[in-house]
């Protein structure tokens, strides 16, 4: 998409303006509009992409969702980056004193953290690779 805009060197500001009449075009430039950046894909939205390329079911991503926007919820819609182990375990202690609940729906309350936190795996040395060396 091409677009039309006036130089100006008075001006610190430059205007798209059309010349009136069909004045002096000498002071116009062409250049390429940059297209919009897309907006990144908001946190619940890269769960579910984290979920479905582990090919987990529709219904545990469902579920995992909803313990995170409860999760969040919770915390006055803090964002969970900004939070750390102290607000998942008054969390998991609100389940059970406030709401009753089993231990494994604490459980589950906890896998989505750990879904929504993934710990770096260590790197794997060089004598712990997958594939047995063949032997002379």
């Amino acid at each position: 998409m091409l677009v039309m805009t006036h130089v100006d060197v008075r001006s610190p500001v430059q205007y798209a303006k059309l010349p009136a009449g069909g004045g002096d075009i000498a002071g116009w430039s062409l250049r390429e509009a940059s297209a919009p950046q897309p907006a990144s894909p908001r946190l619940l939205d890269r769960v579910r992409q984290a979920l479905r390329a582990r090919h987990m079911s529709r219904r545990t991503e469902e579920a995992y969702v909803a313990w995170i926007r409860r999760y969040i919820f919770f915390h006055d819609k803090r964002h969970p980056a900004e939070m750390g182990a102290p607000e998942v375990t008054k969390f998991l202690t609100s389940l059970a004193v406030d709401g009753h609940v089993a231990a494994s729906t604490q459980n589950q309350a906890l896998s989505h953290h750990a879904n929504l936190h993934p710990r770096p795996q260590p790197a794997r040395r060089r004598h712990e690779s997958r594939r047995p060396r063949p032997r002379p």
